[in-house]
């Protein structure tokens, strides 16, 4: 049996399943390894002692990786959230540097018209 439950124990030393989805994956991991004892065993009695001793030897385990999923799941939803504040502000900086150098090229535009418009007072004024 232990056999059998090795790659799940593989798993978790190396952290695979402290992630977002780790918990469904390991629940399906150890689905796959009741279904293999199932079939290498002798009969259906087997498979009753196989579900009451061994996996209740793992309920700490699948408690400590459930914890791991859920940890992981709260930490991403996070990060999603400063990545949206992040995005966020950076557009509504951008935003706010279009709109100064805008009303600045409108002031450079309204300085230039007054310009002309001087010229063209002059001009008439001295023409006549």
């Amino acid at each position: 049996m232990t056999e059998i439950y090795q790659p799940i124990v593989d798993r978790i030393e190396k952290g695979e399943y402290t992630v977002s989805g780790g918990y469904q994956a390991y629940e399906k991991d150890r689905a796959k390894v009741r279904e293999t004892y199932v079939r290498k065993s002798l009969g259906p009695e087997k498979e009753k002692v196989f579900h009451k001793s061994f996996f209740e030897s793992k309920i700490s385990e699948a408690s400590a990786v459930l914890q791991g999923d859920k940890a992981m799941s709260k930490i991403e939803q996070e990060l999603a959230g400063q990545r949206f504040k992040e995005e966020r502000e950076r557009y509504f900086s951008e935003m706010e540097e279009t709109n100064r150098r805008t009303t600045r090229e409108l002031e450079e535009l309204r300085y230039e018209l007054q310009q002309k418009a001087m010229q063209y007072g002059k001009q008439k004024l001295h023409g006549m």
